[in-house]
């Protein structure tokens, strides 16, 4: 079994998402931290984006606060470094922020930062092949 499926062992799980950098870097692991100590199963990170359309108002002004205290996509990496060793983290994102760096480069500083799972907000169902291949 992974991290993931680990977490589901109950049958249920808590999950609890952070936009991270907002306020800062350090709120945003001091606040995963005390989530998962308090009982949260898993961490859902969103990474910061300049046009975060497809959530929610909260979200987006949340992603706006992310990018203006200077959070990168690297700064989520360390984040989901520091916190995978004792949950499983999921990033979030745009498949921009794949593209970006390529999808083979992102899945694989996933991996080395100890991510379980990416979800696009952007990418339909019938898109997924593209990343399932790679992300698998």
């Amino acid at each position: 079994m992974n991290k993931l499926s680990d977490a589901f062992s109950g049958g249920k799980a808590l999950a609890v998402y952070f936009t991270c950098g907002d306020p800062s870097a350090d709120a945003t692991l001091e606040g995963a931290n005390a989530a998962v100590q308090a009982g949260a199963d898993m961490v859902f990170l969103g990474i910061p984006f300049s046009d975060p359309t497809a959530v929610d108002p909260v979200i987006q002004e949340s992603s706006i606060r992310g990018l203006a205290s200077g959070t990168t996509t690297a700064t989520v990496f360390e984040i989901a470094a520091k916190l995978s060793a004792n949950t499983p983290v999921i990033l979030t994102g745009y498949a921009n922020l794949v593209y970006s760096p390529g999808i083979e480069n992102f899945a694989a500083q996933c991996q080395l930062s100890g991510v379980s799972g990416v979800v696009l907000h952007d990418v339909p169902f019938e898109e997924q092949e593209e990343f399932k291949s790679v992300f698998k």
